[in-house]
């Protein structure tokens, strides 16, 4: 008898950022990987669902959930395991840290990261509110939590102490270079600028980014500052310290941009810095090192995790630290075969094949218990 496995997409925002990322090009990795006595069906969102009916005959869309967040995280809790439960589902698998009480199959959730627990003031208050008590309910009640970093999994373990099984497994990314690629370093008025991607948001403290780029923008005089992501809550650190900088008209904020502009951003970075306070990955950093840019990050963190041997680090917060680290990658950079030597080494073990092939693995092992 087939095994069904559901997993439910429908967070993924129209505008797919890390959650969404991750999610579609796992299951881009994923359909070609299911053999036929494994199905794979989707919930989606009605907002979304155009992103996933093109993804393969091996991984089709189930149903459709309410765009509506509150509608959805409703329907997740109510229509939805009465669907898994009458149509036989064994295993569901909840990509956003939450999953559907009342389902009675298995029960897989993924964890990004605990900061609704330990810094709450990093997010809206309802979302700590729905999203901590939802990380304490998959810690006991969930047969696998899945996480994308040993620092992640650790952090988990010692703040939840979880009956659930803890499975890191590594997000992927991408190594071909698209449109714009070159060798040399400008950004489209010839000018060389360090790069950010993400959301501003407090965690993310691009405030000290733009703190430490006021501290050496005046000794390269056509260096800019290049912030890609859109404005995210309490963001007022990070435009304050934008509107008071002195060399604001040297920060460009670009706010969403395509996969396309992104490729071209990351091709043509001299820099890039990811100052983030903590994360459960930091895609973005992987990204950079795909693309053999330099990139300066945060220590003790995710992003050191996956950078190893490759980024230079810092304390967070570092302001001073943050801009020696980028002024001697400016001035001192690193040959491009250092760079690749090393990018290469590290990437191989990220890849969306590998992690596709550990998401089966894991659904594979939990459905022969």
């Amino acid at each position: 008898m087939d095994s069904l496995v559901s997993i439910d997409v429908s967070a993924v925002p129209p505008q797919p950022k890390g959650v969404g990322r991750y999610a579609i090009e796992m299951l881009k990795a994923l359909g070609p990987l299911v053999h036929p006595e494994l199905e794979v069906g989707l919930c989606v969102s009605r907002s979304n669902a155009e992103l996933f009916y093109s993804l393969g005959s091996n991984v089709a869309v189930l149903c459709e959930s309410p765009a509506n967040r509150l509608a959805r995280l409703t329907w997740e809790q109510s229509f939805l395991p009465f669907l898994l439960n009458r149509t036989g589902v064994r295993l569901h698998h909840g990509i956003h840290y939450t999953a559907p009480l009342l389902y009675r199959g298995i029960r897989v959730v993924t964890v990004h990261d605990v900061t609704f627990i330990t810094s709450p003031q990093w997010h809206e208050p309802e979302k700590v509110q729905f999203f901590s008590r939802a990380l304490r309910w998959a810690a006991r009640n969930t047969d696998a939590i899945v996480v994308p970093s040993f620092d992640t999994a650790n952090k988990l373990k010692i703040l939840l102490s979880p009956t659930a099984e803890v499975v890191v497994i590594p997000h992927g990314v991408k190594t071909t270079r698209g449109p714009g690629y070159r060798d040399n370093y400008t950004d489209r008025s010839g000018s060389p600028f360090i790069l950010f991607v993400g959301t501003v948001e407090p965690r993310k403290s691009v405030e000290t980014l733009v703190m430490a780029f006021d501290e050496i923008a005046g000794e390269f005089d056509s260096l800019r500052l290049v912030i890609a992501g859109q404005i995210g809550w309490r963001a007022d650190k990070a435009k304050t310290a934008i509107s008071n900088s002195p060399f604001r008209s040297r920060i460009d904020l670009l706010g969403f941009v395509s996969d396309d502009e992104l490729e071209r951003l990351y091709n043509q970075a001299s820099v890039f810095v990811y100052p983030s306070l903590e994360e459960g990955f930091g895609l973005p950093v992987l990204e950079a090192m795909a693309h053999h840019v330099p990139v300066v990050t945060t220590r003790d963190s995710a992003m050191a995790e996956v950078s190893e041997g490759y980024a230079s680090l810092v304390s967070a917060g570092d302001v001073l630290g943050l801009a020696s680290e980028i002024s001697k990658e400016l001035t001192s950079p690193r040959s491009r075969k250092e760079l690749t030597d090393k990018a290469c080494n590290l990437l191989a073990s990220y890849t969306w094949e590998r992690s596709a092939r550990g998401h089966l693995a894991l659904y594979e092992t939990l459905l022969q218990g």
